[in-house]
């Protein structure tokens, strides 16, 4: 399949232009032709250009107006292939242009929607097909769009809430990292031949100072091939099933950062089953659905124990309180909803008292990062700035 660039107008003359996916010209103006475009440019892209559109990355901001923008075509009675169609021009990101394009074509082609995106599993994820089926089966597909959109901006605006917390701390440590290596490699060696011609006796923590610098100096590469090597077998770690268990366990048990990851498994969780459940998929589908949206192995594990226990007969609330992750107040609960037949309350109410709880978390600990920060800049930097000042004390002061 080749990308052709393209420049079209329709039938009242407005002009549009994007990517469309042939594997011929000739077929591509077929395409666009058959979409009621008249066509005034086309031509393939070039071969480095066609790649990087394959690569790019479909990001959740993407998704979101994605979602969105379908959800309010399909509830304005628009025709599904042609808010499709519509969406594949609109879209900014080049690689969602096509895959969208794609999804039309086959659903005028007389396919489902969700068999479709199915077929694109990259971008579209279980939970969002599955939910699709759902809504295509008991005719309210306009609301399951809806549903995705606000659960998908839900997730967005938690993703970028986390995002936020974690810049500042970030570009702090940096800037000392920065700081202490400039001082270490610049101008640590010219005050050290000073500190040398004067025999001056140097404290011990400027013996050390120089140590580190001298260290540095000489073994840069070492310290440098080291960084990359242990950087590059972490990420081979975690790909692997044991290292990526034990690297969950690890930031499940990390104070502060563990109740927060805990707290978006039990909202995503919470959220997700109870879409699926008022959707009218079967408690054991749904499960296993969801266990692909918690983005931790260890809630993935308990889901497969859930999906057994309750395929054994017992109830999902008796399962879940075999985890010390799961919260006792979820349980009950969940339990209350499974015996009044109203789960599906009970989830939302969970997916509400625990999204505030995530807030609530994210906020106090962005008003404690920025005093610790300082304080750990402030001594870092304090530290490296006494050991290159107090010998220059004594110095002045036998002079």
């Amino acid at each position: 399949m080749l990308l052709f660039k393209y420049k079209v107008v329709d039938s009242k003359g407005v002009p549009y232009k994007g990517l469309v996916e042939a594997l011929t010209v000739k077929e591509a103006q077929m395409m666009l032709g058959a979409q009621g475009f008249e066509v005034l440019s086309l031509h393939p892209t070039g071969y480095w250009q066609q790649q990087l559109a394959r690569l790019q990355r479909v990001s959740s901001k993407d998704m979101v107006i994605l979602s969105r923008q379908l959800s309010i075509l399909v509830g304005a009675d628009l025709p599904l292939v042609d808010a499709l169609n519509t969406l594949s021009r609109q879209t900014q990101n080049d690689h969602l242009k096509v895959v969208v394009a794609q999804v039309a074509d086959k659903v005028e082609g007389g396919k489902k929607l969700s068999e479709s995106l199915a077929e694109h599993p990259a971008i579209f994820d279980d939970f969002y097909i599955k939910l699709i089926e759902t809504g295509e089966r008991v005719g309210k597909l306009d609301e399951v769009l809806e549903y995705l959109a606000v659960e998908q901006e839900k997730n967005y605006d938690l993703q970028s809430r986390i995002k936020g917390m974690l810049i500042y701390p970030a570009f702090i440590f940096s800037t000392m990292v920065v700081i202490i290596i400039f001082m270490l490699s610049f101008v640590m060696p010219r005050m050290l031949g000073i500190l040398k011609e004067s025999g001056v006796e140097l404290p011990l923590s400027t013996r050390l100072l120089i140590g580190v610098s001298n260290f540095f100096q000489v073994y840069w590469w070492a310290v440098l091939f080291g960084v990359i090597g242990f950087g590059a077998f972490f990420i081979w770690y975690i790909s692997t099933s044991t290292g990526r268990r034990q690297w969950d366990l690890l930031k499940l048990n990390f104070p502060v950062v563990g109740k927060i990851i805990q707290q978006v498994a039990i909202v995503r969780f919470s959220n997700s089953l109870s879409l699926l459940l008022r959707g009218g998929v079967d408690m054991v589908s749904s499960l296993k659905t969801v266990s692909g949206v918690l983005g931790s192995s260890e809630y993935q594990r308990l889901m497969v124990l859930a999906i057994q226990s309750v395929e054994d007969g017992n109830l999902l609330a008796s399962s879940l309180a075999k985890s010390r992750y799961i919260p006792y107040m979820v349980i009950q609960i969940i339990q209350v909803g499974e015996k009044t037949g109203r789960i599906e309350k009970s989830l939302d109410k969970i997916s509400t008292f625990y999204t505030r709880e995530v807030n609530n978390t994210i906020g106090s600990l962005v008003s404690l990062i920025e005093p610790v920060v300082i304080i750990v800049m402030g001594v870092g930097v304090g530290v490296v700035v006494s050991a290159m000042i107090l010998p220059m004390y004594r110095l002045a002061g036998g002079l």
